[in-house]
Order: C-alpha cells, then structure tokens, then sequence
C-alpha cells in the first residue's frame, strides 16, 4: 500500500504562479471572489471550492478539475492524518 506524501495545499500553487506586482484586492476583483476568502486561500487555511475552481480557471488558465484534483488531495491526506492522530489515543 503506497503512502499518501503530504500534498501541497492549492493556495501554495497559487501564490507560486501569482503575477508579480498583482495586489490581493485587485487579483479578488478579476477572479470574482471576496479579498478574505483569496487570502485565506492563499495561506492555506480556505479550501478552493466548485465556483472559485471555475473562477481561478477563467483567470489563470488552470482548470477547474486540476484545482479541485489539488484541494480533494490534500484534504484527503489532512484528513487521514487527523483519523491516525486520533487514533493513538484509543
């Protein structure tokens, strides 16, 4: 059985293809989304949903499915490490 290795939340790829110079204010406006809940994105603790995957696809070029591929991965790996956190103490 492979070992699931810690993926990279979304937010993190995100920050690595951000235009430079682009402000939080001003990259909220193009995608369509409040500036809280980018910059929550964007330090990982807001997932990427259906709609904001669709919006970063109309404003970066990267598809929906990769973005949801991305944050269903890393869920899933945050998830079975909480499950194996728990655990331990039972």
């Amino acid at each position: 059985m492979n070992r699931m290795h810690n993926p990279t939340h979304p937010g993190e790829i995100l920050q690595d293809i951000w235009p430079e110079g682009l402000t939080l204010t001003a990259a909220a406006n193009q995608i369509g989304v409040a500036r809280a809940n980018l910059a929550n994105i964007l330090n990982g603790s807001a997932r990427i949903t259906g709609e904001i995957a669709c919006q970063l696809h109309n404003w970066g070029g990267i598809s929906a499915e990769r973005w949801l591929r991305m944050q269903n991965a890393y869920d899933a790996w945050t998830e079975k490490r909480h499950r194996r956190a728990n655990q331990a103490f039972f």
